[in-house]
């Protein structure tokens, strides 16, 4: 049997389900939570999960204006909550492919480990994106032997 004692506390505190707050500030929480993970996180998979965190609290924004609608019986927010979750497991599906491809090649999963992929137009890349510390790492590990 269900401890209905914590539901009853909570609807007594004014915290209930028919209120817009209680779910904003989740929302809030898990959006905060997922930017932590993200910024805070060298590990591909943590990052992506952080990211997971935030697509999860877009998802409840979604369905929590559409149920506090005035027009209460149309299906926007359910609908867009759906095209997150797919999208969020479509990302999921490449992101751990990627992952493993990058692994096989490089033997770790690091951010910051894995800057450059080896292409031959890498440095010309990072010149046109503005990335000086990715130009000087392959510069320096140039099988040239010419350092500038």
């Amino acid at each position: 049997m269900p401890d209905l004692s914590s539901a009853c506390h909570a609807v007594a505190a004014g915290i209930s389900p028919d209120h817009l707050g209680p779910y904003l500030i989740v929302g809030a929480v898990l959006f905060a939570l997922g930017v932590g993970v993200v910024v805070t996180r060298r590990n591909a998979v943590g990052f992506l999960m952080g990211l997971e965190l935030i697509l999860n609290a877009a998802a409840l924004n979604f369905a929590t204006y559409a149920r506090f609608r005035p027009h209460g019986g149309e299906l926007d927010g359910q609908v867009m909550t759906l095209f997150i979750i797919v999208l969020a497991a479509a990302e999921a599906a490449v992101a751990l492919a990627l992952l493993f491809a990058v692994f096989r090649t490089s033997g770790d999963i690091d951010l910051e480990q894995t800057v450059v992929l080896a292409s031959p137009r890498a440095p010309e890349a990072a010149r046109a994106l503005g990335a000086a510390r990715v130009l000087g790492e392959a510069s320096s590990s140039s099988p040239s032997g010419n350092h500038a």
